[in-house]
């Protein structure tokens, strides 16, 4: 008799089987399924087709096998959140940590598991009364070889939650509780970022032997505790700071002063209610940084008020050029003549990054007036870098990126264009990238300066390149920069820390400034 042939689909890979005899064998054995191995796969497919009992058992062993085998890969990283959807629906507060329970549950099971986690991330809802939020603390307990925590609040659409101080919906003085029993003994990375002013006890963090990336929001230091960390004897690497100007400022020159050598600096002193420009403390921070972090690479600046940067009353009040190794710096919240960013650099900066919208016609004509004093520096690298998408009001300011041909689009790019020229014929840097963003396309205007030969005149003294992305909402990803890998604005550094829905979120209007848009 012919052996029987048929085609079928194996219902526990969906992919294409032929069987032929009672066996079953994939139609493209040249392609593994789900990347397991050729033999294990093989004895999966002898085994799907039959309920012979040995069989049976060979088959729910073979599983075990495999399951034992993704076992560390699937506690390697837990999180107690799971996707948001875009409108946030109401319940979906109430299932915070639904996930955090089903993997307690699982680790339970074996408590070897729990020497597997490796990275625990907590999105949590600002509820200090949230049960859920103290069975995270008792969790956390149980994870010894723990190396990347991330406690960070989050703010729902109907959320209106400032940075106002308001002990009744912060869990962290359970969080800080927790953070003074554990030893962190494989502690790289940690990431603590309450939503409202609910001071942090940072200093168990800053004890960990191995700690090289740390983000905390309103950090506070006991300066009776002889424990603390000697200065520059911690192994830390990259520091973000959100702090509260008016709160706990000498907690911030004390962590400054204990890195061996930081090299990556975000510091945001703009989290306090109704702050102003003489609240800040960027100045007395670089004398701090001068002094313990001479060597810092890269230094990235959310300024107290907007008018810091671009009050010409305090032009060369800030004095970066101490920091000898310092190759970026980056500004955020700033008008859109901050003329305050060019005095006082270190002569070894490389670039210098601009995250609001520039008026480049009025910024060239304010420069060339103050490019003849003393103290006025000229980056390599002028680097302007504008993602509408992070205002509430996006579209209505991004709308002539999607429509350059309109009057509208033709009229912006020729001042920028315009702005661009000024720049590069009145001043020496070598290098000037205007980067404009929306949801749905982003241009690049790239000048770049020339040395022609001698007896060679040329129109202009720069080449300028042009580069336009676009990508329509129906067609996938909505953000063209991301899917290309490009850098993106370094506001998110800061605001990305609260972890917020950034489109639904009515608070981030009053986070971002309505006249940063004009050009």
């Amino acid at each position: 008799m012919a052996p029987r042939h048929e085609n079928r689909t194996n219902p526990c890979t969906n992919h294409a089987v032929s069987i032929t005899d009672n066996r079953m064998e994939p139609t493209n054995a040249s392609t593994p399924i789900l990347d397991l191995p050729i033999e294990i796969l093989d004895r999966i497919i002898g085994f799907v087709d039959t309920d012979t009992p040995q069989h049976v058992r060979n088959l729910r062993q073979t599983c075990r096998t495999i399951s034992e085998l993704c076992e560390p890969a699937f506690c390697n990283g837990l999180s107690s959140l799971s996707k948001f959807e875009k409108d946030c629906p109401p319940d979906s507060c109430k299932n915070y940590s639904s996930l955090r329970r089903s993997s307690e549950f699982i680790l339970a099971a074996r408590p070897e598991r729990y020497n597997l986690v490796n990275t625990f991330i907590a999105h949590t809802k600002a509820d200090r009364n949230d049960r859920g939020q103290r069975g995270l603390v008792r969790f956390v307990h149980k994870l010894p070889k723990l190396r990347v925590l991330h406690v960070c609040d989050v703010r729902c659409c109907r959320d209106h939650k400032g940075f106002g101080e308001d002990p009744k919906v912060s869990f962290y003085p359970r969080v800080n509780n927790m953070l003074s029993s554990l030893a962190f003994t494989e502690l790289r990375e940690c990431r603590l970022c309450p939503l409202s002013y609910s001071p942090v006890q940072i200093a168990p963090v800053l004890k960990a032997p191995k700690l090289t990336t740390l983000v905390v929001s309103y950090p506070t230091l006991d300066s009776l505790d002889e424990t603390l960390p000697a200065i520059n004897s911690i192994p830390l690497k990259h520091l973000t700071l959100l702090v509260n100007p008016r709160m706990n400022r000498q907690a911030v020159h004390s962590i400054l002063s204990m890195p061996k050598a930081l090299e990556t600096l975000a510091f945001d002193d703009s989290r306090a209610p109704s702050v102003q420009s003489e609240d800040g403390m960027l100045e007395e921070l670089l004398l701090t940084l001068a002094r313990y972090q001479p060597g810092l690479k890269a230094l990235k600046v959310f300024a107290t008020a907007r008018s810091v940067l671009s009050d010409p009353s305090l032009t060369g009040r800030f004095d970066f050029s101490q920091l000898t190794g310092l190759k970026e710096l980056s500004f955020s919240n700033h008008r859109t003549i901050p003329i305050n960013c060019f005095f006082n650099l270190p002569t070894g900066l490389e670039s210098l990054r601009l995250n609001n919208n520039v008026n480049t016609i009025m910024l060239a004509k304010a420069l060339i007036q103050l490019s003849s004093r003393p103290n006025f520096t000229c980056p390599l690298h002028l680097d302007i870098d504008v993602d509408y998408s992070l205002r509430e009001h996006s579209d209505e300011f991004s709308y002539y990126l999607r429509d350059p041909d309109s009057i509208v689009g033709r009229t912006v790019l020729t001042g920028r264009l315009r702005g661009i020229d000024m720049l590069m014929r009145n001043l020496f840097c070598k290098q000037l990238t205007l980067t404009e963003r929306g949801y749905t396309a982003e241009r690049r205007l790239e000048a770049i300066r020339t040395y022609p030969a001698r007896g060679i005149k040329m129109e202009r003294p720069y080449v300028l390149l042009e580069d336009t992305y676009y990508d329509s909402e129906i067609y996938g990803d909505p953000r063209p920069y991301i899917m290309k890998g490009r850098k993106g604005n370094d506001h998110s550094v800061f605001d990305g820390c609260s972890f917020p829905l950034r489109r639904c979120s009515p608070y981030m209007g009053s986070r971002w400034d309505s006249d940063s848009h004009s050009d």
